[in-house]
C-alpha cells in the first residue's frame, strides 16, 4: 500500500505491505467543533472553576493574553480572534490588550513568523510581542533557594492575565499548555533552567530515562510548573485541543489549574492508543510542521514512538528539520559522544537542551533510530554534525540520518515480512500497553 505522511509543509509517499501493519497508531478523534465562535463564548462563560471571563474582565485596564509560540501554535489563528472579539465585547479597548508569545528560552519570531502565528488581521491591528528570556523580566519571590523566579514584566504588570494555549503530550511535564505558558513560557533564562533541573528526577542512578508523558502527578517537573504559575497568578485560561488538520475538537476554560486538568483528561482519552505489545519496528511521522521544524522538536515524536518499539528494535521517523539540528545549545550537547559523560555534565551544569539531548541519546542506546531528513542528511554529508555521527565509525548511539524513507524501509525488509506499527502523527499519538 502507498501511505502519504506529512513532512515539513509537504508530504512523502511511502510503500508498505498492508498485511504486515499490526496497527495504525493514531488518535480516534471527535468531529470538529461546528461553531467555534459560539463554542468559545460558551466555554468562557461556563468555566471549570472560578468566575466567567466577562465578570473577571469588568474594569480591567491592562490585559495580557499569553499564547504559544510557533513551535506549538498551529491553531492560534482559529481560536484567538473569537477570544479577542469576546474581550472587546466585555468593554476592554484594543489598546489595553497585549498578546504575548510564550517563547520560553526559544528564539524570538521574525515578523513573518509572528504574522503566520496569529494571522494577518491580528498581527497588524493588535499589539503582539514576544517574550525574551534574557530581557524585560522582573524577579519575584523565589519558590526555594534553588528556584529564582524571573517573569516577563508585561505579565506581572497586567491586571488581567489570560492563558490561551493548545494541549499536547509532553515527555517531561506530562502535558503541554496551561501553566506552561507561564513556566517556562514567560520566564527568564535562569528560571527556565532551574525549572527544568527538576526533570533530573527522570534519570535514575544508573542513567536510565523515565518518561512522564501523560502524567501530571506524581511529577516533580509539573508540580514546579504549577507552583511557579500560581506565584504569577493568571486570572483565566482557555485550553484548546486540535485535531490532525489543526481543527478545534475540544475546549475547556476557567481556573488555570482545574480547567487544564479537565482538558488533559479529555486529551489523553482522545490521543492515547492501546497496543497489546511492542513491535520490532515503528514507522512514524512527526505530523509535519511545526512538529518537525528541527531535531530538537522532533524528539517529542520520537519519545511517543519509543513506547511502541521493542527493545533493540527500530524507529523510522520522518522529520524534515528545515531549521537543522535545533538551538546552538542542543548542538553542543549533541556533540558529546559518551552517555555517561553527558549525564555527569548535566548533573554538574544543567541546561534544558542538555536534558532533551540526553533523553534522545538514551533512547538510541535502547533501539535503532533512523531519522529521514534530507536537510540533516546533507549537513552530515558536509561534515556538519556531531563527530560520532559524521565520522562513519562505530557510534555509541544507534542514530542514522537518511534521505530516502523507502530505501530505509527496503533495507529493513519491511517490504517483505516484517510486522510494524505505523504512526502518521507521532507528535500527538501516545501508544499505551493495554491491560
Amino acid at each position: 500500500m502507498s501511505v502519504c505522511l506529512r513532512y515539513g509543509a509537504g508530504s512523502v509517499v511511502i510503500d508498505l505491505r498492508e498485511e504486515n501493519c499490526c496497527a495504525v497508531i493514531q488518535p480516534k478523534l471527535p468531529p470538529a467543533v461546528g461553531n467555534v465562535e459560539a463554542a468559545i463564548e460558551r466555554c468562557l462563560e461556563e468555566p471549570v472553576g472560578g468566575e466567567p471571563l466577562s465578570k473577571i474582565l469588568a474594569g480591567r485596564r491592562r490585559v495580557v493574553v499569553a499564547i504559544p509560540d510557533m513551535t506549538r501554535g498551529g491553531a492560534v489563528q482559529t481560536y484567538l480572534p473569537p477570544l479577542l472579539r469576546f474581550i472587546g465585547r466585555c468593554g476592554v479597548a484594543r489598546k489595553r490588550v497585549t498578546l504575548l508569545t510564550a517563547t520560553g528560552a526559544h528564539r524570538r519570531h521574525t515578523d513573518a513568523e509572528r504574522e503566520a502565528l496569529v494571522g494577518r488581521e491580528v498581527a497588524r491591528n493588535w499589539t503582539v510581542g514576544d517574550h525574551d528570556a534574557d530581557d524585560g523580566n522582573d524577579e519575584i519571590a523565589p519558590l526555594d533557594a534553588e528556584m529564582p523566579l524571573w517573569v516577563d514584566r508585561r505579565a506581572l504588570e497586567a491586571d488581567c492575565l489570560i492563558l490561551a494555549g493548545v494541549l499536547s503530550f509532553h515527555y517531561s511535564a506530562g502535558f503541554g499548555g496551561g501553566r506552561k505558558l507561564i513556566a517556562p513560557g514567560l520566564c527568564g533564562r535562569a528560571t527556565v533552567q532551574a525549572l527544568h533541573r527538576r526533570t533530573l528526577a527522570n534519570i535514575d542512578r544508573v542513567g536510565n530515562w523515565r518518561g512522564r508523558t501523560a502524567t501530571l502527578r506524581p511529577n516533580p517537573f509539573n508540580e514546579a510548573l504549577e507552583e511557579t504559575a500560581r506565584r504569577v497568578g493568571p486570572h483565566f485560561a482557555l485550553n484548546v485541543t486540535v485535531g490532525g488538520q489543526r481543527e478545534i475538537i475540544g475546549l475547556s476554560a476557567g481556573d488555570f489549574i482545574q480547567s487544564h486538568q479537565a482538558a488533559c483528561l479529555q486529551y489523553a482519552e482522545m490521543f492515547s492508543f492501546a497496543i497489546r505489545e511492542r513491535l520490532p519496528l515503528v514507522v512514524a511521522s512527526c505530523g509535519g510542521r511545526p512538529y518537525d521544524i528541527n531535531l530538537y522538536q522532533a524528539h517529542k515524536s520520537l519519545d511517543n514512538s519509543f513506547r511502541a518499539v521493542a527493545p533493540g528494535g527500530t524507529i523510522i521517523l520522518l522529520a524534515e528539520c528545515a531549521e537543522g539540528w535545533g538551538p546552538e545549545s542542543f548542538v553542543r550537547w549533541l556533540a558529546i559522544g559518551s552517555l555517561q559523560e553527558h549525564r555527569e555534565r548535566l548533573e554538574g551544569n544543567f541546561e534544558v537542551a542538555g536534558h532533551t539531548t540526553y533523553a534522545l541519546k538514551w533512547k538510541a542506546t535502547q533501539c535503532r533510530v533512523i531519522i529521514v531528513s534530507d536537510v540533516l542528511a546533507r549537513r552530515v554529508a558536509g561534515g556538519d554534525g556531531p563527530l560520532w555521527l559524521i565520522s562513519g565509525g562505530r557510534s555509541p548511539f544507534a542514530i542514522e540520518i537518511v534521505r530516502d524513507v523507502n530505501e530505509a524501509l527496503a533495507g529493513l525488509g519491511v517490504t517483505s515480512g516484517s510486522t510494524y506499527f505505523l504512526a502518521p502523527i507521532a507528535s500527538s499519538s501516545l501508544p499505551k500497553i493495554a491491560g
